[in-house]
Formats: C-alpha cells, sequence, structure tokens
C-alpha cells in the first residue's frame, strides 16, 4: 500500500513538473549533419525544407507544421521556444549575432510583405527593417546586409541604416564572400550562370555558365548545388553536388530521396541536409 501511494506521488510530481517547462511542442524534422569532404552518402527521410539558420548550438526557423511564427532550437536538447510575436508564414531566416533577419508572408499562399523581419535571438524585439523594398534574397554578413529585389543588388548598414544600390542585376539569389558577392542569373531552362562582384572595385566577372542548379551556396573555393534533375529516369532525385568556382571538380556529395521536401545549410566544416 505504502508502495502504491509512493509511486502515485511520484507520478504527480512529474505532471507537475512537466507542466511548469517552457518548452513547446511542434513537428521537429529530423537534421542530418555530415561533413562537408565527404560524398556518398544515401539520403534517409527528410520532412520541410525551410530555410533554417545555425548559430552555435542554435537552429532558427518557423513553425515545420504551418511556417508561421519563428522559433530557436538547441540542437543539443531539443528544447523549443517560440521568439516571434508574429503570426505570419516566415520563410528564408538568417542570423547574426542577436538578431534573425527574415522573410514574411502573409500566409501559406499569401503575397510576401516587404523589408525584413528583425527578431531578437531571445524574442524581446521585433521590427522591420527595409520595408520601402520587396526583397527576393539576402545574405547577412557581419559589416552589412546585402540583398537583391530582382533587378538591383543592395548594401544595408546595421548601424545608421542606410542603403547602397551597387549594381544593377538581373538575379535571384545571392552569396556573399570576404568582399565578392555572388549573383545568379536564369539563363534558360536549367541553366544557371553565376557571376562576381567586387564591393571594393565594382568589378563584374563570370564565373560558372550553365550551371544545373534549384539553390547554391558559395562556401570558399567551392559552390555546393542542388541539382536541378526532373528527368523520368531521375525518379526526382536530385544531387547534391559539389563545384569549384572556376567550374572544375563538379563532384556528387549526397543523393536526394525526395526532390521537393529537402534543403541544405553550411555552417563551418559541416552541412546541414534538412
Amino acid at each position: 500500500m505504502n508502495y502504491l501511494r509512493f509511486v502515485m506521488l511520484l507520478l504527480i510530481f512529474v505532471i507537475i513538473l512537466s507542466s511548469c517547462t517552457n518548452n513547446t511542442s511542434i513537428n521537429i524534422p529530423m537534421i542530418e549533419v555530415i561533413d562537408k569532404n565527404e560524398y556518398g552518402i544515401d539520403q534517409a527521410s527528410r520532412y520541410c525544407g525551410y530555410k533554417t539558420a545555425f548559430q552555435d548550438e542554435y537552429s532558427y526557423h518557423p513553425d515545420y507544421t504551418t511556417g508561421r511564427s519563428l522559433y530557436r532550437t538547441n540542437n543539443d536538447t531539443g528544447a523549443t521556444y517560440k521568439i516571434s510575436k508574429s503570426k505570419d508564414k516566415f520563410g528564408h531566416t538568417q542570423v547574426m549575432g542577436e538578431y534573425t533577419y527574415s522573410l514574411t508572408y502573409e500566409d501559406f499562399y499569401g503575397a510576401q510583405k516587404k523589408g525584413l523581419a528583425k527578431v531578437n535571438i531571445n524574442g524581446s524585439d521585433e521590427t522591420t527593417i527595409l520595408s520601402d523594398y520587396i526583397i527576393k534574397d539576402f545574405v547577412t554578413t557581419e559589416k552589412k546586409l546585402y540583398f537583391t529585389t530582382g533587378s538591383s543588388i543592395f548594401s544595408y548598414d546595421y548601424g545608421d541604416e542606410s542603403v547602397v544600390n551597387l549594381i544593377s542585376a538581373e538575379t535571384d539569389h545571392i552569396a556573399v564572400v570576404c568582399d565578392n558577392i555572388y549573383y545568379s542569373v536564369a539563363s534558360g531552362y536549367k541553366s544557371t550562370d553565376i557571376y562576381c562582384y567586387s564591393v571594393n572595385t565594382s568589378d563584374v566577372k563570370e564565373c560558372i555558365t550553365g550551371l544545373n542548379a534549384v539553390c547554391w551556396i558559395v562556401d570558399g573555393e567551392n559552390v555546393y548545388y542542388q541539382e536541378y534533375n526532373c528527368d523520368e529516369e531521375s525518379q526526382l532525385t536530385p544531387s547534391l553536388r559539389r563545384i569549384k568556382l572556376n567550374g572544375e571538380d563538379d563532384t556528387e556529395l549526397y543523393h536526394y530521396s525526395d526532390f521537393m521536401t529537402s534543403s541544405f545549410n553550411i555552417l563551418e566544416d559541416k552541412i546541414f541536409i534538412l
């Protein structure tokens, strides 16, 4: 009898303790981490391909079920906290220092909102910046934020909030390495050309032409890209590939099992595949 009372008291204590936690339960997708110098790894089951930002041991992402609001997850413990007050749909997200920056939408099928949602990583502050622009893509760096509207590439100063039009260029995606801005131009079906713009000299040079890429990231002297492959014989299973900026050594690193629901990001020497 005493043993039964002890078990009941212990169960009540566990229930009370669990009700006091700040963790928010949402559907967190599996994240596979591989060394970016390895290749030939098979794909396992994956979930939504929302853009996820990584900093230290944390990831920043919208709700993986609804795409709404912004969350912070400890990648070691899985503890997840909502940090945004907005219930908008959050898209592409990046983190720099104490703030995240995200594209936002009215709802899942709604129009993109102007500017970027700027949210403190602990949820203490939330505002909108660059509200005069519909931003197609952006990159955060320690010095400045760079963004494209699809027809021009701009720089934004965190301190004085000044905006400078750097170059007029039809582009859908940008990447920044040191003082170079890499941008892609669609040159036809399943074909992308990547150019390099020097912030210091304003010179433009062509890097890679005819890249068969859905999305890409520049890391050092390499471009990592998700192959655009919808041929019937491929069964909609493209690859994550790596190619040098000079167009050499195009190598398969990873084979996706689901074309529509996978994305990737790079942090230091690791590739995060979602």
